[in-house]
């Protein structure tokens, strides 16, 4: 989970420079007015073998399209508009991002994942190159469509046109003296997967503390190398002289983005081991490693947890969209390589992720984000209380956490308390301070769901496009829950054929995930194709689907066909079903199974089979969402005149005070209110679910609306459904 960063006294971090709207000064004014920020918006442009479309946010080449996120596509623009001229960091935020407050490293992300989608090397650029400690430039000239420079067409300012001239006069000049200019370096391209490593400098006044100088490089090399994310430049001490600009400089010179480098103090005997990180492209530090003053015969673990500490620095800022700014301590390496590795399992495997997330806490219990992922996990797999404690935990030292750590906690503590707007409020101002991030986007559009509110939900979705995720999340399973999720908002408003563009889109990616397979098979039954169900029902057996996901897929066809005006499909589709589950392992088998075969059995119209599954499922495994399972075991009992059945389940339901689940308790309530005909108590129990939190709008959208089938001529039921706005 990404955490950011406050102002405070007592801090580590280095805090970002603050970006308002005020008027600024571009690179000390070394860069011409030509190239600061401007208003002019090229049309369709050539750009080597690209076609650019703007308007259209895509990239053209042969038969290949790539699509950009608006962001970067107006990053591109804007260098496109100013080539060949370099253009400063600082324009670029204010023409891009109109002067909002981002990190230096959001851009340095957006030029990353533009190089990406280009298909360019910052090392050996052949469309940006990085001018160190200026900005960007683009070295391809773009051309409008019909061949002409993409900036002609508009009339440059005088200034511009009396360049021109002159360069033309020059051309004689340069060529006479090319040879020369040949002679000299051109500036290598950073990369910040190249780490140049200073040994700390030895201020202990002790010669025999040398070797310990010497030790610490030699560990930091070592642990980035084997990490296998970072390349590192080792150099002597006497190489580059002790200041971050001496540092900055030789790093450079390497086309290093970053530097590890430090100090060794003595004082009364103790001695003291500081680590710094180092931005080598803004010569800034980016980190103080906190420091420990101990006795000589305890520097062995110390100078381990300075190590530890120093490249878990390194890992955040590479992986966390440069969130390592943002924390109020890095991480130690090990517990950091551990998160990483939950977070791969995330949504895929619950339980080996909270394995992966329990050593990483255990391992460093200051590890802020893997100790929220840690709750979420709990959570999922229904350990509420050890989930609540780690939240309540986090809330007692709000103190020692940054601004934007707090915002998480808080944020943490809205969702488990069922405060779902809150939730979002926080979210929203989180997203604003790390704009692009994958985890956020993918919990602002799971949150607006809940909230019946799928456009906010498109349009957090769709301010990350796949491309944009980072490289290192590309097979992660929560990237696939993103897109799944942003199919969903597209369900949410009827645009189905959007939806099923949005789940083939991933698909693509990730072949395997059942929730994109049922996303895109809703997205057909909404449509009532059956030319396109049959062979992506088919698919489900080459993508090796398990069975009891695969009958979750097809209950997602079966149901959107049926909410959205084609019974005969979905009686097709039920048939299908039933005799699917004949053919394969009993229902029993395991509790998901189990689940999905009793649904499709209700949809299909087999009560009394559908009623028997629900009845064993709620009897055998607590995992499964009581109020979930008895909204279908009561509703359907009272379609089947089981009056008994029905009032027990109700009764049940009534009578529990567990807080968290109040709301789906509500929601099951209505459900079977509905079946037995009680309309005006059913709407009433609806609202009151929403007021307690519940928000599974999707499902009532089209899985559950067999549920509400009773309520839908009334337009109270049509206004819960409809979002608001």
């Amino acid at each position: 989970m990404p955490l950011a960063h406050r102002r405070r006294t007592r801090s580590n971090v280095v805090p970002f420079p603050h970006r308002g709207p005020a008027a600024r000064v571009y690179n000390d004014d070394a860069v011409p007015a030509e190239v600061q920020p401007s208003r002019r918006r090229l049309e369709r442009f050539k750009l080597g073998e690209w076609l650019v479309v703007p308007a259209e946010g895509r990239l053209l080449g042969g038969v290949e399209s790539r699509r950009l996120e608006p962001r970067t596509m107006d990053l591109l623009v804007c260098l496109a508009e100013r080539a060949p001229g370099v253009v400063s960091k600082n324009a670029l935020i204010d023409a891009v991002w109109e002067g909002g407050f981002i990190s230096e490293g959001t851009l340095t992300n957006a030029v990353a994942e533009l190089r990406a989608v280009l298909g360019d090397d910052a090392r050996s650029p052949r469309f940006i190159e990085t001018i160190p400690k200026r900005g960007y430039r683009l070295l391809v000239e773009p051309l409008a469509e019909g061949g002409k420079g993409a900036a002609e067409g508009v009339p440059a300012p005088p200034r511009r046109r009396r360049l021109r001239w002159a360069a033309a006069a020059a051309c004689a000049l340069l060529a006479g003296v090319a040879a020369v200019l040949l002679l000299r370096p051109s500036p290598t391209p950073l990369d910040p997967g190249r780490v140049l490593i200073v040994p700390p400098v030895n201020r202990s006044g002790d010669p025999g503390l040398d070797s310990l100088c010497a030790l610490t490089a030699d560990r930091l090399g070592t642990g980035l190398s084997s990490s296998g994310f970072a390349e590192a430049l080792p150099v002597p001490a006497s190489a580059v002289p002790p200041d971050i600009a001496a540092i900055s400089a030789a790093a450079r010179e390497r086309g290093a983005g970053l530097a590890l480098a430090g100090a060794l103090y003595l004082h009364e005997g103790r001695v003291e081991l500081q680590l710094q990180l180092v931005d080598a492209g803004e010569a800034a530090l980016l980190y103080a490693v906190p420091s420990e003053s101990v006795p000589r015969e305890q520097l062995e673990p110390t100078l381990e947890r300075a190590v530890e500490r120093a490249l878990g620095a390194v890992a955040t800022h590479l992986f966390g969209h440069a969130h390592s700014r943002l924390l109020s301590r890095p991480p130690l390496f090990a517990a950091y390589r551990e998160f990483l590795a939950g977070s791969e399992l995330w949504a895929g495997d619950y339980p080996e992720a909270v394995r992966h997330l329990e050593r990483a806490v255990a391992l460093d219990p200051g590890f802020v984000s893997a100790q929220l992922r840690l709750a979420m996990g709990y959570r999922t797999l229904g350990r509420s209380a050890e989930a609540d404690a780690i939240v309540h935990t986090l809330a007692q030292r709000r103190e020692e956490l940054t601004e934007f750590e707090r915002l998480w906690v808080d944020a943490f503590a809205a969702w488990f308390a069922g405060r779902t707007e809150e939730r979002l409020r926080l979210l929203q101002r989180i997203d604003v301070m790390v704009p692009g991030d994958p985890a956020v986007a993918h919990l602002i559009v799971g949150t607006a769901l809940r909230l019946n509110r799928p456009q906010e939900a498109l349009r957090a979705a769709q301010s990350l496009a796949l491309e944009r995720v980072p490289s290192w999340m590309a097979g992660v399973p929560i990237v696939a829950n993103f897109c799944e999720g942003a199919a969903a908002a597209h369900h949410r408003t009827g645009s189905f054929a959007e939806e099923l563009a949005v789940a083939r889109e991933a698909l693509a990616r990730f072949p395997s995930q059942a929730r994109l397979r049922a996303a895109e098979l809703r997205a057909l039954g909404a449509l009532g194709d059956r030319a396109q169900l049959e062979p992506a029902l088919a698919t489900l057996e080459i993508a090796a689907i398990p069975e009891a996901e695969r009958l979750g897929c097809l209950l997602a066809a079966l149901a959107a066909a049926r909410a959205h005006g084609h019974p005969a499909l979905a009686a097709e589709l039920a048939a299908r079903a039933l005799h699917d589950m004949g053919a394969g392992p009993a229902p029993e088998s395991q509790p998901e199974l189990l689940w999905n075969a009793a649904l499709l059995l209700v949809h299909a119209g087999e009560l009394e089979r559908g009623q028997a599954l629900l009845e064993a499922l709620r009897t055998r495994d607590a995992a499964f969402d009581p109020p979930e399972v008895a909204a279908w075991l009561g509703a359907v009992a009272a379609r089947r005149g089981d009056l008994g059945t029905a009032a027990r389940v109700t009764a049940e339901l009534a009578a529990s005070d567990d807080a968290r689940s109040a709301g789906s308790r509500s929601y099951a309530r209505a459900a079977i209110a509905a079946a037995l005909g009680h309309r005006e108590e059913a709407l009433e129990l609806l609202r009151e679910a929403q007021r307690r939190g519940w928000g599974d709008f999707e499902l009532l959208h089209d899985r559950d609306r067999l549920l509400f089938e009773p309520l839908g001529d009334l337009p109270e039921y049509g206004a819960i459904l409809e979002p608001p706005g």
